[in-house]
Formats: structure tokens, sequence, C-alpha cells
């Protein structure tokens, strides 16, 4: 059996990437080939292979802008069994997802299965990310799931990271078989921190408990949210990574010294 993941990003690091370096790998350990599709600036690498065409920048920097399956590219899918796509084939009416659009196409007409990942809440996404979104959020939502539902019914299996994902999915209107599979995290990369060092490195004595998040500062994340853990005595609130509200949040912190200062809130900013 031979797999091939289809990504609209990939040099970008986030969720949706680091899943699928995860599956990669893990059909590698079994014996399953595996290749990812991805966009033209993505990092040439084993297993990776570059669909030609151009990529947004700005908020969006990294996704594919256009893209085409030429036929060197059709001769490298012709043996392969599976398309696993992991975003919707467009973010709007004319504002595509170009390389999920042409794999859809492809498999159709080959006949390969397709394996729909619904990693994402795409019709919150697109009313943070984009100005079309932002300018008509509800309209937006709307259509975004509709693209959603037919892409899921388009697909001969969807895979749900949560109960609550494949709850929604069918309260949409997906009727194709929804499998529900927790996005895995690799406990090896996580095991190497060194306490003592990022205490010091940060200044926070042994007895103050820290609350890390880990991960993209950004509306769609609740993170503002998470605010109230530093009004907690004893208690320090650590951001780890980057993201649009990163800045806001900052904000926040510096203009209520007596609720967030002598080091509450920490920013490291993007970390390897």
């Amino acid at each position: 059996m031979k797999v091939a993941h289809v990504t609209n990003c990939y040099s970008r690091q986030n969720g949706v990437v680091v899943a699928i370096d995860e599956y990669q790998s893990g059909l590698n350990r079994f014996g399953v080939e595996s290749i990812i599709l991805a966009p033209d600036d993505s990092p040439s690498k084993e297993g990776v292979v570059n669909v030609k065409g151009t990529v947004w920048n700005g908020d969006c920097k990294g996704y594919s802008r256009n893209a085409t399956f030429t036929g060197e590219i059709k001769e490298v899918l012709d043996d392969f069994d599976i398309m696993h796509i992991h975003h919707i084939s467009a973010a709007f009416p004319g504002i595509g997802n170009p390389i999920t659009k042409e794999a859809f196409d492809f498999a159709k007409k080959m006949g390969k299965k397709i394996v729909f990942h619904n990693h994402t809440r795409s019709d919150i996404y697109f009313t943070v990310y984009h100005p079309v979104g932002t300018l008509i959020p509800l309209i937006s939502s709307e259509v975004i799931r509709k693209i959603n539902v037919k892409n899921c019914n388009d697909a001969d299996c969807v895979i749900a990271p949560s109960q609550s994902i494949a709850e929604l999915l069918q309260e949409w209107g997906v009727k194709s078989r929804i499998e529900v599979v927790p996005t895995s995290i690799d406990f090896e990369k996580f095991a190497s921190g060194n306490r003592k060092r990022i205490r010091a490195d940060y200044e926070i004595p042994d007895e103050t408990l820290v609350v890390a998040y880990i991960g993209r500062i950004s509306g769609e994340k609740n993170v503002l949210d998470l605010l109230p853990i530093a009004e907690i005595p004893g208690i320090k609130l650590m951001f780890v990574g980057d993201g649009m509200q990163k800045e806001k949040l900052e904000k926040i912190v510096r203009g209520d010294e007596e609720l967030y200062g002598r080091g509450r809130v920490i920013f490291t900013g993007q970390k390897p």
C-alpha cells in the first residue's frame, strides 16, 4: 500500500504539519511507503514532492496560492493507493487551496481512495486569518462549512481528531464514514527538557508553579482566556510560541502592572 499526504502548507510550522510528519514516519515504520505533496517553497528532503506553483506571503505565508498537478506529479501518484488530504479544497469561492483541489480531482478521476483529515475548524480559522472572513464572518463561516461538508462526503473516510469534531461534522450533514484518531505526540521530543536551566533562565523560584501554553498564540486558540491564571498567587504563566495575538497579549500584560507585574506572565517566543 502507498499513501500520498496532501497539504497546502508545509514550510510553515503548525499543528497540521507536525501531524503530517508524524503520520509519514509512522507509516514508514510499518513498511508503508508514503510521500508528502507540498507547496513549491517546502524544504527539499526525502519523501517530500514539491508541487510547482506560488505561495502566499503575509498572514497566509507558506500556503499554496496556485498550483497544478503536472504530468510528472501524476506519474508519481499513478501507483499510489490512497490520497490522505489534510486541508479543505477551498478557503472561499475563488480563494482556493489549489493542491487539495487538484488532489480531489485527480483521485476521483483515477479511482484512488480518499481519506480527508478534518484537522481544523476551518469555518472559524478563516474568519480570523483572511480579510474576507473578518469582514463577513457569519456568511464566511456558513460557506466554509458547506465546502467542508462536501469534501468530507467526497471522501471514502474522514478522520476527526476528537469525538466532539466527529459529532459536529455529522450535525453539519457529513454522511461518510468518520474515524476518531487523536493527533499523536512524540513524547521523546518533550522528555529532554532541563527544568533547572529553564527556571534559571527566566528567574523562576523552585516553589513557583509554572503553567505553560505551547503553541500558536492566536485568537482561535482562546489564549486570552488563560490570563486569569496569572492572577493566582504562586503561579507564573508562560507562553511558548508566536502568533498574531502575541502582541495584544503583551500589551495587556504591560498595561496592568498590578495584576501581571513582577514577571507573572512570561513570553519566550518561538522555540525549536
